[in-house]
C-alpha cells in the first residue's frame, strides 16, 4: 500500500514540515508522514536539533511509504499549516496546538489542550540536554482506551486511569494506547513518568448557592457562573503525559483507512458496534511482513513435516548412552 497520496497541504510541496513557534510554546515542531494513515510528531525547544539517533520503537517507513529522511520545509507558525498522510491530517493552529483529524469522516481524533512544555530535568549524575516534558490532550466523552500493557486494574477500558511509566512486579506499561474512536497512539520516549487518561462526564456541575445555567450545546449539563464561565460546558477532560527525562518530544498516531462503520461492514462476521478494533490502525504497517511470513510458512510446511519425521526416526534408534550424552 504505497503512500502516493501523502502530501503536505496548504503550505509547501514537501513530505514533512518543521514549524518554528517562537511565541506560544517557544519550540520547533516537526511533523512527517510515518506509515500509511500515520504521522510522527517531534518537538524540541526553539533552536534545538531533532535527533534520529535516539532509542525508538519506530522503524523508517519502507516499501513505497514516505521516507523519514525526506527534506522538510521550515516555516514560521501561521494559520492552516497541515500535513496529510493517507486518511489522517495533522494541523497546527495559530496557537501552536496540534489537532489530528480522520479525513474520511472529518472526525477529530485527538487535540492538544495546552502547549506542550519543556523544563530542565534533574539527573544524577548531572547531564545537560535533558528535559521534563508535559503534554495534555482533550479526551472525548465515552471514548474507551485499550492497550497500555499489563495491569492489575481488572479493567479493559483504561479511560480514567493513571499509570506510572515504570516497570513493577506484575505491572508493565507499554506506552501504546488504542482508542475506540479508531486511532492508535504511541509515546515514543523511553522515560519514567506517568500518564493519566481523562474520563469526561456530562453530569451537571455543582454550583454552591445555586444559580447554575444550562450549557448551550449540552442541555443536560450546567455551568456555574460563580465559579467560571461557559467553558465548563466542555464535554472533554484531559489526558496528560508527564515524562521526567527526555531529549525531545516524540509520538506517533495512526488511524484507520476508512471510518469505523465502513470497516465494520467490510469485515466478515464483525460484531455490530459503533467502534472498530484499534488494531486496524496497525494493519497497513504490518501487512507486508505478515503476508511474507504466511507465504514462508506455506513454502516450508512440507520441509518441516519431513524434518519432524526424520527426527522421530532418529529418536527411535538412540540408545541410552547417546541419550545420556545429549542430556549432559
Amino acid at each position: 500500500m504505497a503512500l502516493a497520496a501523502a502530501a503536505l497541504v496548504a503550505t509547501a510541496s514537501a513530505s514533512c514540515l518543521i514549524v518554528r513557534d517562537e511565541h506560544n510554546s517557544a519550540q520547533d515542531l516537526k511533523i512527517e508522514p510515518w506509515g500509511e494513515n500515520a504521522v510522527r510528531v517531534r518537538a524540541v525547544p526553539s533552536g534545538g536539533a531533532f535527533r534520529d539517533d535516539l532509542v525508538s520503537a519506530l522503524v523508517p517507513p519502507t516499501d513505497g511509504f514516505v521516507a523519514a529522511a525526506a527534506e522538510c520545509s521550515t516555516l514560521s507558525l501561521s494559520t492552516g499549516q497541515t500535513v496529510t498522510s493517507g486518511n489522517i491530517q495533522a494541523s497546527v493552529g495559530a496557537d501552536g496546538l496540534l489537532t489530528f483529524t480522520r479525513i474520511s469522516d472529518k472526525k477529530v481524533l485527538l487535540a492538544e489542550a495546552t502547549p506542550r512544555s519543556f523544563a530542565p530535568a534533574t539527573t544524577v549524575p548531572s547531564r545537560p540536554g535533558f528535559f521534563a516534558l508535559n503534554m495534555s490532550f482533550h479526551a472525548t466523552e465515552s471514548e474507551r482506551i485499550y492497550g497500555l500493557g499489563q495491569h492489575k486494574t481488572g479493567l479493559l477500558d483504561n479511560a480514567g486511569g493513571k499509570f506510572e511509566l515504570a516497570p513493577k512486579n506484575t505491572e508493565i506499561l507499554i506506552p501504546v494506547a488504542h482508542s475506540s474512536l479508531g486511532y492508535a497512539f504511541l509515546m515514543n520516549l523511553p522515560s519514567f513518568g506517568s500518564v493519566e487518561f481523562g474520563k469526561p462526564s456530562s453530569a451537571p456541575a455543582p454550583c454552591p448557592g445555586g444559580g447554575a445555567k444550562k450549557c448551550p450545546d449540552h442541555p443536560k449539563k450546567t455551568f456555574c457562573p460563580a465559579v467560571a464561565g461557559p467553558h465548563q460546558c466542555s464535554t472533554t477532560g484531559l489526558t496528560t503525559w508527564q515524562l521526567s527525562t527526555v531529549i525531545q518530544a516524540d509520538f506517533w498516531i495512526a488511524t484507520t483507512a476508512a471510518p469505523p462503520a465502513a470497516l465494520e461492514q467490510e469485515e466478515e462476521g464483525a460484531i455490530a458496534t459503533d467502534e472498530v478494533s484499534p488494531w486496524y490502525a496497525y494493519t497497513p504497517i504490518y501487512t507486508h511482513s505478515v503476508a511474507a511470513g504466511a507465504a514462508a510458512s506455506a513454502d516450508t510446511a512440507a520441509a518441516a513435516a519431513a524434518a519432524a519425521a526424520a527426527a522421530a526416526a532418529a529418536a527411535a534408534v538412540v540408545d541410552v548412552v547417546d541419550l545420556r550424552e545429549r542430556v549432559d
